[in-house]
């Protein structure tokens, strides 16, 4: 049997976030997946399953024949998180020492600065500037850092890189300006790696609308929903879904360079008031 392909996610530390969702379908479908977050693990997520031997290993798989059953499939691979400061270029240089040996599959760059807002206060103002290096440190550094560590362990044309943008690159409110700039510099990223890493890896960015990562859905709205034309706020299995799609290079081969909005079309609809 083959090894199983390794994935490195970023910002995977919260049970209901999308970077957790991503990483948890990986490892179901196959993957080993090593998580980066500089929080330690929520209860409840991938990163703090107990190791359980299959039960064709138990039993072994002649008694499994024997008693004219099936032998049950075997148990995912393990999750491991590792805690690192993506705002520390230093600390994103040591990860392929602290990753060891064989080589990386996929790198998917989740996480970032949660809050898109800069301090509300008029230009100038003093904690404004730092905030806005901050989005651009963590936010759009770092992909382009953790990228330039991993891509050497990447085999050339076997390996994809996805990054997670954000549809407020496209769109703004007051205060945005360092989430807006790191998210769309992230899409611009993207699209000069898939060019610089032709041949080795494919590139594409995910842009997400209105993710409800609270796990409390019953605090939406009708409102929130009907806004949506798909009916509903978007939920992180569907980041997480097309996630595992551009990783798949059997169904994504000729996709790259590329950003995939995932809105329940918002982003689509008039702005303008009536």
């Amino acid at each position: 049997m083959a090894p199983p392909r390794i994935a490195v996610v970023t910002g995977v530390a919260r049970r209901h976030g999308i970077g957790h969702a991503i990483a948890a379908l990986l490892r179901e479908t196959g993957y080993r997946v090593i998580g980066i977050d500089r929080r330690p693990a929520e209860e409840g997520t991938i990163w703090l399953d107990a190791p359980a031997p299959a039960a064709a290993a138990v039993a072994g798989p002649r008694s499994a024949a024997a008693a004219g059953t099936a032998a049950p499939p075997p148990p995912p691979p393990p999750a491991r998180l590792l805690q690192l400061d993506l705002s520390d270029p230093a600390a994103i240089a040591e990860l392929p020492r602290r990753l060891g040996p064989g080589p990386v599959h996929l790198l998917v760059c989740n996480a970032g600065v949660a809050d898109p807002h800069l301090p509300a206060a008029p230009p100038g103002a003093p904690g404004r500037a730092a905030a806005f290096a901050e989005f651009l440190q963590v936010n759009l550094a770092a992909p382009f850092l953790l990228t330039e560590a991993l891509a050497p362990l990447m085999p050339a044309g076997d390996a994809a890189i996805v990054n997670i943008a954000s549809t407020r690159a496209r769109q703004s409110e007051p205060n945005c300006e360092g989430y807006a700039a790191s998210k769309g510099g992230l899409e611009a990223l993207t699209h000069a790696q898939a060019a610089s890493l032709a041949g080795v890896a494919r590139v594409n960015c995910i842009c997400p609308g209105w993710i409800d990562t609270s796990g409390q859905p019953e605090s939406l709205r009708p409102e929130d929903h009907e806004w949506h034309w798909t009916g509903r706020v978007g939920r992180p299995s569907d980041v997480a879904e097309l996630a595992a799609f551009l990783a798949d290079g059997s169904r994504s081969g000729f996709i790259t360079g590329q950003s995939f909005v995932v809105d329940g079309g918002v982003s689509r609809r008039m702005a303008y008031p009536e």
